[in-house]
């Protein structure tokens, strides 16, 4: 984050001066907790942002909302808002890998900071709740998630269940010469899917000799009639380099879910650490 940019990042690279108009008084009073990142605390408290005497009632983060976080920062988003970014360890070829997640921090009616727990579910985004909308929870549920789900072909010990479980250091992975590889997801009754998130894996990637990480290309389907398909995300030119993909969609009901997977960057096996589906079950009489 660059100081100069709307979104000031607290940290060691932006003066206290700088950071005072972004964050509100109540930051003061965000006491050293062993639930929250110690460096986090250290940088916040150096700064002068905060006191290391003065305390609010609860800590605005805990542990078992964002399972295996790590160090992270609180930022002013666009229109002001406050944001909890922190890492997420998922070391599978490395202890240091991680990924990166981020919550609201808001202002509670006792004029405190909370997090209102880590979610990886689908959220409106400040601004954009619909009318008359209470929660920034869009509602749309994994509808995959443990399901019975088989790859085309799957590398030893790798199968397609290892997609859906939930689990960001499993994957499947399919077998070599597997030309266009693809995940077929059973739903346990028909759902209407919004949206699509693919964690990836670079299986191969070694920078040192020029095996380098690039765009996977694929599309997803929804079985809406037996053995009919109906393409709900088109990836298939797509030139972005994520780890994590996640794309809304125009809702479409359907059984199954399958994922086809086109290409990937020359040298890399691709693999999927999770294929989710989000949207609403389908409710008959």
């Amino acid at each position: 984050m660059e100081p100069k940019s709307e979104q000031k990042l607290v940290g060691d690279s932006v003066d206290a001066e700088a950071q005072r108009p972004i964050l509100p008084d109540l930051l003061r009073r965000w006491h050293p907790t062993p639930h929250l990142c110690d460096g986090l605390l250290r940088r916040l408290i150096t700064a002068g942002v905060i006191s290391a005497t003065e305390t609010q009632s609860h800590p605005p983060h805990h542990r078992r909302t964002a399972h295996r976080h790590g160090r992270g920062c609180i930022v002013a988003g666009s229109e002001n808002e406050l944001w909890a970014i922190y890492t997420i360890r998922a070391g599978v070829v490395h202890s240091f890998e991680r990924r990166i997640g981020m919550d609201r921090a808001e202002v509670d009616a006792n004029g405190e900071l909370v997090v209102h727990g880590a979610t990886s579910l689908p959220q409106w985004l400040p601004g954009k709740m619909p009318p008359g909308t209470k929660s920034a929870d869009a509602g749309w549920l994994p509808i995959n998630g443990l399901v019975h789900t088989l790859g085309s072909t799957s590398a030893p010990n790798l199968p397609g269940r290892l997609a859906v479980d939930n689990e960001m250091r499993t994957w499947w992975q399919p077998a070599e010469g597997d030309m266009q590889p693809t995940l077929t997801s059973t739903f346990g009754a028909p759902a209407t899917i919004h949206a699509v998130r693919l964690i990836w894996r670079d299986i191969g990637l070694d920078t040192k000799h020029d095996v380098k990480p690039g765009p996977f290309r694929y599309r997803v389907e929804l079985e809406t009639a037996k053995d009919q398909w109906t393409t709900i995300l088109d990836r298939s030119d797509s030139s972005e380099d994520l780890l994590i993909d996640y794309r809304e969609c125009k809702p479409t009901t359907g059984t199954r879910a399958r994922l086809v997977i086109l290409s990937s960057t020359k040298g890399i096996t691709p693999g999927v650490a999770e294929f989710t589906v989000f949207g609403k079950t389908v409710v008959t009489k």
